[in-house]
């Protein structure tokens, strides 16, 4: 679930920023990246927890 928000948070910010015209540095990414990292951490428990 957190992983999920930081990503989508991360995607509407850069909406945001784009549409006004300000810049996203690569700040930007760390919540994007670590947010598909729990994404990507929590589907491989889930999968190993059905087996």
């Amino acid at each position: 679930m957190f992983g999920w928000v930081l990503v989508s948070g991360t995607f509407v910010f850069i909406f945001v920023m784009s549409y006004l015209g300000g810049t996203h540095t690569l700040y930007t990414l760390l919540p994007l990246l670590l947010g598909l990292l729990c994404i990507i951490v929590g589907l491989l428990r889930r999968d190993s927890r059905q087996r």
